[in-house]
């Protein structure tokens, strides 16, 4: 089997990333695997010790095949930090598994990613291979232990090489792409999260990278490859990540406890129609949400206008 590398990106969270890479270390594959860190600088006082601390373990660190550590000499910030690295990977490898600190993995995670990324890889609809699964109850009459679902999700994913390089991360592409209402009725009619947030960005010119890929997916009809069963659990919602408040759902998210994995056949996952309505369910925005994301249509679009 091709070993897909892995990116973890990191400036303090000194326990956070311990508990990741020693939770990957224990994966099934991961002698086989090569492991590059993105350090990023610290650009204040108080991430200094976290900091220190990350460099320390960095040099205890056994287990992989090879530990690459990409140590930034200025403070990139988590986007440049995790980009900068995919492109240096990336001219070396067609493909990659890319990881924040804060996952920790079952020990069949690596065996997941790594073979979905070779069952999928000539799939044009495919964009990537998810370890992580919403908390959401699967269908009880559901066959197969993974499924396809138009969205994306960061915690533990392997992505090719060809397939990211087409994202555009750009306030400016995000807007021309709402332009076109068949666009934005797919997003709504998948999960109510996806347009609130593309419109924030149009807003701030902020961009946040998962939001960006669902409206690409959407644009492109592709989708991506989740687990029935998590492969992954977020301990970032601490109050301790850039993005995430505190939320015990995630921390205590039951994972897998399996050491490989095998997929079902693919004729199992037809019938999904209960899984999507289940995830709109858990992505169903309130009525004062609806308003608000009305009104910022209406803003922002004002003088643009829609094409159908």
């Amino acid at each position: 089997m091709y070993y897909a590398p892995v990116l973890i990106s990191v400036l303090d969270r000194d326990v956070h990333f311990k508990n990741c890479v020693d939770s990957l270390s224990e994966c099934t594959h991961a002698k086989e695997t090569h492991v590059f860190i993105a350090l990023d600088a610290p650009f204040a006082a108080r991430h200094v010790a976290g900091y220190e601390r990350v460099l320390k373990f960095l040099d205890t660190v056994t287990g992989f095949k090879e530990l690459t550590v990409f140590k930034r000499e200025t403070n990139m910030g988590s986007s440049k930090n995790q980009f900068l690295a995919m492109e240096d990977i990336f001219r070396q490898y067609d493909r990659l598994i890319f990881s924040e600190d804060d996952n920790v993995f079952s020990p069949n995670f690596l065996d997941y990613i790594n073979k979905g990324l070779e069952l999928f890889k000539d799939r044009k609809d495919i964009f990537s291979v998810s370890g992580h699964n919403y908390s959401v109850d699967m269908p009880d009459t559901y066959k197969s232990n993974y499924y396809i679902w138009p969205g994306f999700d960061a915690w533990g994913v392997g992505i090719w090489k060809d397939k990211w390089n087409e994202v555009l991360f750009t306030p400016d592409a995000v807007q021309k792409k709402l332009l076109d209402l068949s666009v934005i009725q797919k997003l709504e009619k998948t999960a109510g999260h996806y347009l609130p947030h593309l419109l924030k960005i149009i807003e701030t010119k902020h961009v946040t990278d998962d939001a960006v890929i669902c409206l690409h997916l959407m644009q492109r009809n592709m989708a991506s490859v989740f687990p029935v069963t998590a492969k992954v659990r977020n301990n970032g919602h601490d109050n301790s990540g850039e993005h995430s408040g505190f939320s015990l759902a995630y921390m205590e998210q039951k994972i897998d406890t399996g050491t490989t994995f095998t997929y079902g056949a693919e004729e199992d996952i037809i019938n999904s129609a209960k899984i999507y309505s289940i995830l709109k369910k858990h992505f169903k925005r309130s009525w004062r949400g609806n308003i608000k994301t009305f009104l910022k249509l209406v803003k922002i679009f004002s003088k643009s206008g829609f094409r159908g």
